[in-house]
């Protein structure tokens, strides 16, 4: 075992005036994240007053002008991180590594990369089975600066230095100091301490000085929860400091939201529109924000990988209020919608005042441009201005519900169908059919059909152009045509060859079954899944698509997102089956293959 002079001449040679390149670069990727965090260091601009951050110096003062003066102390509590990165075990990521490249049966991988980590004194001291990663807190002051935190598991110190060692680094025990070392690499010396199991990592010792969460307890929920994550604490910020960056924010949108010299008048207002409903939710995030977690957990018990996207907001506030709007609500679609098809997308979404206010300005926008120069020698509104007509009113009703869903027929040919929850579905459906009357005399339209037949209370149009894509050709079967109807409830659509009209008939049928329980569940307000294997026939012969055969043939292949409601905001979830995994598996050995010529 190195002895303490050995040590400290080790640290002396690896002081910054001997560093090396390659040292300087593992110590930049492990403490320089100062580009990820700007947004949120500049919150810290307004002052130690309102900065989550408690520093010694105050007290150092403190003690230099009250001698013998006795003071009662107040107890310190624990520092909050603005933001932290947290894996829940090195065990679990191992764990998914040999997972994956099972899947992708090329167990010779996972072997390599065990024995790189023998190669490291097999992480001796290092525990394996509890979390760690990186606090990062924001310093206060007029240039704010980013204090990381490392914080690594740790069941023998002696063990856990030699590991250290056999990178480019050297250790030392801090004299006089307990529990205290000193961590020598390329590009200067980090502080570490050890408190009840964790080595904290920081460049200055001050930092170290601080009351700290223990690991443990803080990551609880997140390391149950993800095998990866990123945490960012709103709330820590304070009040003032908020007001700051909003105020700094604003004024530099302002500048962003005047209209540019060459910029078309109905381009400008969709682009302010959504300028301005963006900066409205920013601020509501700043302001009612409590925290933001990105997380992704694997596992081989359920078959997937999960990639969430949680916002956790203050009770009661706006922004709760808005998030937890969006669901409630079942979709007049729901008895039609399979999440067995090869794709699906659905959304019943609540719109609030300002998602209204953007949806009007964008549909007002629109029709200015189609139907400007269109009106009827009465003047009368066109066919298309009755539609907006038709939208307007239906924003105005405060849901979106619409949905659109892939079927495929024995031979390969695919039939696209949706619809579209209307408050005045008849006067949206007259214009329709107003329109197509026009169409007749169209060069681009071969065939048309109005009022071809009628279904449910639906009646039905039909047009196919004298143009098609190749790509439609393949996915249809042949040239598609489109299927339009209307109800007094909603306009339906169909696209596809003579099976198209039948699947439509068929979803009409089901929606006009009894309507849903009062009992079950509101639909989430956002679905989209697509079933990956009923899409190979249509993939061609490159290289992904032979990835992808070999990947959701035997596989479960779904990739499912969506959004809904929580009690304290809202959440986005992709799942990934296990196709995509084994499909990620063989992406990685591939390229390894490749890059060394195996």
């Amino acid at each position: 075992m190195p002895t303490t002079l050995d040590r400290r001449n080790r640290l002396v040679c690896l002081l910054p005036s001997e560093t090396t390149i390659k040292g300087q670069k593992l110590i930049n990727r492990f403490f320089s994240l100062q580009t990820l965090l700007i947004l949120f260091v500049v919150m810290a601009v307004t002052g130690p007053e309102n900065s989550p951050l408690s520093f010694t110096s105050a007290a150092v003062a403190q003690s230099e002008t009250t001698d013998d003066t006795d003071v009662e102390e107040e107890e310190e509590e624990p520092l909050r991180p603005l933001v932290m990165v947290n894996c829940a075990s090195l065990e679990h990521m191992l764990q998914n590594v040999d997972y994956v490249f099972a899947l992708a049966e090329r167990p010779e991988y996972s072997e390599l990369i065990n024995g790189a980590l023998a190669n490291v004194n097999d992480l001796q001291g290092f525990n394996r089975t509890k979390p760690f990663g990186l606090m990062i807190y924001v310093e206060p002051g007029l240039l704010p600066i980013p204090i990381p935190v490392g914080y690594v598991p740790v069941d023998n110190v002696e063990l856990f230095m030699e590991t250290v060692e056999m990178g480019p680094f050297a250790t030392l025990k801090v004299e006089d100091e307990e529990n205290r070392y000193e961590i020598a690499g390329p590009r200067g010396i980090l502080q570490v301490k050890i408190v009840d199991g964790y080595a904290f990592i920081a460049s200055d010792a001050l930092h170290l000085d601080w009351e700290f969460e223990a690991p443990e307890e803080v990551t609880e929920t997140v390391s149950s929860r993800y095998d990866l994550s990123l945490s960012v604490n709103v709330n820590v910020v304070g009040e003032t400091t908020r007001n700051v960056f909003l105020t700094y924010l604003q004024s530099s949108a302002a500048g962003e939201l005047q209209q540019g010299n060459d910029e078309p008048d109905g381009a400008y207002r969709v682009r302010k529109a959504e300028a301005e409903f963006l900066l409205e939710f920013i601020e509501q995030l700043l302001t009612h924000g409590e925290k933001l977690i990105l997380g992704i957990q694997a596992s081989p018990t359920t078959r997937q990988a999960i990639l969430e996207l949680s916002l956790d907001a203050q009770d009661d506030s706006s922004l709760s209020e808005f998030l937890i709007g969006i669901g409630g609500r079942h979709s007049y679609f729901s008895n039609a919608i399979d999440d067995k098809a090869p794709l699906t997308f659905s959304t019943s979404w609540g719109l609030d005042d300002s998602m209204k206010e953007m949806v009007m300005e964008i549909m007002s926008v629109a029709e200015s441009e189609i139907v400007a120069d269109m009106k009827d020698d009465e003047g009368d509104p066109t066919p298309i201005g009755k539609i907006f007509e038709s939208l307007r009113e239906t924003a105005e009703a405060g849901q979106v519900d619409l949905f659109s869903q892939f079927f495929i027929y024995p031979g390969g040919q695919f039939v696209l169908i949706g619809g579209m929850k209307l408050a005045s579905g008849h006067k949206f459906g007259n214009a329709v059919a107003d329109l197509m009357n026009r169409l007749d005399s169209d060069p681009n339209v071969a065939e048309l059909d109005v009022n071809m037949g009628s279904h449910g209370g639906v009646t039905f149009h039909r047009v196919r152009g004298t143009k098609s894509r190749r790509q439609d050709e393949r996915l249809y079967g042949g040239k598609p045509a489109l299927y339009l109807g209307g109800s007094s409830k909603a306009i339906w659509y169909a696209v596809g060859g003579d099976n198209a009209l039948t699947s439509l008939k068929l979803a009409i049928d089901q929606v006009s079954q009894a309507q849903i329980e009062v009992t079950r569940p509101p639909d989430a307000p956002l679905q989209f899944v697509v079933n990956m294997s009923t899409w190979l026939s249509k993939m061609g012969d490159g290289q992904f698509a032979e990835l992808a055969k070999a990947s959701f043939k035997e596989y479960p292949d779904a990739l499912r997102l969506e959004a809904r409601p929580t009690e304290k905001g809202g959440r986005f979830r992709l799942e990934f089956d296990e196709g995509f995994l084994r499909l990620l598996g063989l992406a990685i050995s591939g390229r390894i293959d490749e890059r060394f010529g195996l």
